[in-house]
């Protein structure tokens, strides 16, 4: 696809920002729901076969309102209304912040150290 094209699945969604990493997108819409689509680990599916080639809603997210979402290379974060943060994708240099490097984290976790700590943007 060399030209833009609507993304049908999203038609009538109101999206507030959208975000690329290099192998996959995510979107924030009105609502504070996050859907993501691409491949890897940032798509949040909690799969070893992450494939998503339509958007998806990130279910690990549902009951959350989040307010900002940011993708590194193959990494992202969501901030929560309440201030918590959530962090998937590659974590091979630990940038999930989870306290170690050992392999990604395929569904949102919050960031460990942050706990009690409201983030504001």
């Amino acid at each position: 696809q060399l030209f833009p094209k609507i993304i049908e699945k999203l038609c009538g969604v109101v999206c507030q920002k959208v975000c690329a990493a290099s192998q996959f997108s995510i979107v924030l819409t009105a609502t504070g729901k996050v859907y993501s689509f691409g491949d890897g680990s940032g798509v949040g599916k909690g799969s070893t076969n992450p494939k998503q080639y339509l958007p998806w809603m990130i279910e690990s997210l549902r009951n959350e309102r989040v307010t900002d979402v940011s993708c590194g290379d193959s990494h992202c974060l969501a901030l929560t209304q309440r201030g918590e943060v959530y962090a998937w994708g590659t974590n091979s240099m630990g940038q999930c912040g989870q306290g170690h490097n050992n392999g990604s984290v395929m569904l949102p976790q919050k960031v460990k150290g942050l706990e009690g700590v409201r983030v504001q943007q």
